[in-house]
């Protein structure tokens, strides 16, 4: 388990810039899930929702939440899913007593 500081706005208004995401390695991951992706080709890294995968055509498919942005279409053999988030803690929300 790790955790991943969300930079940008594509997942706005569910994930904001600065927030940090708890990441599950190893886990199982579903249509819907938060995931955090690594396009092998660039290294980039992308926090989005995993909308499927088509093995025919060997593509994956992650989405934005924020329609501001472009969803991603990446070829299967050029992804690697790193985890699923499980958790949020947003920086801004905290209370000292």
């Amino acid at each position: 388990d790790d955790l991943v500081k969300v930079e940008g706005d594509s997942m706005w208004p569910l994930l904001h810039d600065g927030d940090l995401v708890g990441l599950r390695s190893g886990e199982e991951f579903a249509v819907g899930d938060v995931v955090v992706a690594q396009d092998l080709r660039s290294d980039a890294i992308h926090i989005k929702l995993w909308a499927g995968a088509d093995e025919e055509l060997g593509l994956a498919f992650l989405k934005s939440v924020n329609p501001a942005h472009l969803d991603l279409r990446l070829r299967l053999h050029d992804l690697g899913v790193l985890g699923v988030v499980y958790g949020l803690l947003r920086m801004q929300r905290l209370t000292v007593r």
